[in-house]
């Protein structure tokens, strides 16, 4: 008396055997992902734009105050030249140059408005404390204190504020769920065996 066993595949079983074996997953990896070298570029070039800006602020809010003997029509486009010139030059360019290396992740009235704000009350700390335009070392110290805070200001406001490309996937550490090595519904599941007895 003997005993075999008889497996019998059906073809779509046969033709998952032979076919190649599956490759572990693997953990998504990024696109793109955001770079710290765009927050150095935008600050170098905020630091510029002050450097500029400040000392031509200076320069031109003094010219316009001495256009007309008239207070208000000399002293109030003076005022607005000073206060907004400096801002709108270090948020501009950093503005700029955010979007043209990352098209359409930065926004520029929020960074604008906070980097006016600092800008205005640097002045008016100055002013307290004796600076003067017609004062080279003072207006030289202003100016170098502008070159810090006018640009790590709009820098940091432009990094809180911005808004990830749709490219950049973050990394988690996850690895993606396993799945079992055998659905169901696979044919190698469903093998028929059978037994022949003699």
């Amino acid at each position: 008396m003997a005993s075999t066993l008889l497996v019998t595949f059906p073809a779509e079983a046969q033709a998952a055997l032979s076919a190649p074996a599956l490759d572990a997953p693997r953990a998504a990896v990024p696109k793109e992902k955001h770079s710290l070298k765009i927050p150095a570029l935008q600050f170098a070039i905020g630091a510029a734009a002050a450097a500029l800006a400040v000392p031509a602020a200076i320069a031109l809010g003094s010219w316009v105050g001495t256009l007309s003997p008239n207070f208000l029509a000399a002293g109030i486009p003076a005022l607005l030249l000073y206060a907004l010139l400096p801002a709108f030059a270090v948020a501009g360019l950093e503005y700029w140059l955010g979007n043209a290396l990352e098209p359409g992740s930065y926004r520029f009235w929020g960074s604008f408005g906070v980097t006016l704000g600092v800008h205005l009350i640097t002045t008016a700390v100055a002013v307290l404390l004796g600076a003067s335009g017609a004062d080279l070392g003072s207006a030289s110290a202003f100016v170098l204190l502008e070159m810090i805070l006018l640009p790590g200001v709009a820098t940091t406001m432009f990094q809180l504020l911005r808004t990830p490309p749709a490219g950049e996937v973050l990394l988690t550490g996850a690895a993606p769920p396993s799945r079992p090595l055998l659905d169901a519904e696979h044919p190698l599941a469903q093998v028929s065996l059978f037994r022949a007895a003699f």
